[in-house]
């Protein structure tokens, strides 16, 4: 059986904090029966606290995203 070695970015999308934000982007979803991704925040009526943790998860996918490239970009 192989061993495979978690990369840093593995690390990062396994954090605490990431775990925790996923958990919530699920929750509000599921509560108002919708894509967090689909929603222009103008014209939205979220609370405080919603609209936290849809700005926390655009940056934090950003990211990772940024993190993944450069993941890639060490390989290639």
């Amino acid at each position: 059986m192989q061993h495979l070695k978690m990369t840093n970015l593995d690390k990062i999308i396994a954090h605490n904090f990431i775990q925790n934000l996923l958990k919530d982007i699920e929750l509000i979803s599921k509560g108002r029966n919708l894509k967090l991704s689909d929603i222009e925040l103008e014209n939205s009526d979220f609370t405080e606290y919603e609209y936290y943790i849809h700005n926390t998860s655009f940056y934090c996918i950003h990211f990772i995203e940024l993190c993944q490239q450069l993941e890639n970009a060490i390989e290639l």
